[in-house]
């Protein structure tokens, strides 16, 4: 995903390759408004199905899949890379039209999870 413009990811989905296989090694990264460093990285499953950053509600397993429904917000730009081509994977996003602001930063949502978790 390479996104210019302000909006918000609402849903992000991905299936297991099969019954037998429903971890992944790929790496996902999330870039927000030209910041060079991510704000999130990790195993791309882990912080889709509940057991990393994201806790259930959050994030959880479905139906041989995974799904999160944290919002993340950006005002500028998103970019979303991966260390190696996964299976199958959506990303929801809504687009707001140049000039209106998010609700509230990302750093603050993130940061939120991270102190309720750690």
């Amino acid at each position: 995903m390479d996104h210019q413009g302000p909006g918000v990811i609402v849903r992000t989905w991905m299936p297991y390759r099969n019954a037998n296989i429903s971890g992944t090694h790929s790496i996902i990264k999330c870039y927000l408004d030209g910041s060079p460093e991510p704000v999130l990285e990790g195993n791309m499953m882990g912080l889709l199905n509940g057991t990393g950053l994201f806790p259930f509600p959050l994030a959880h397993q479905s139906s041989r899949s995974a799904v999160l429904f944290f919002p993340i917000p950006y005002a500028k730009s998103c970019k979303i890379t991966v260390s190696e081509r996964p299976f199958f994977y959506q990303f929801t996003y809504r687009e707001y039209a140049q000039g209106k602001k998010s609700a509230a930063s990302t750093d603050f949502h993130i940061g939120m999870v991270k102190s309720k978790i750690n």
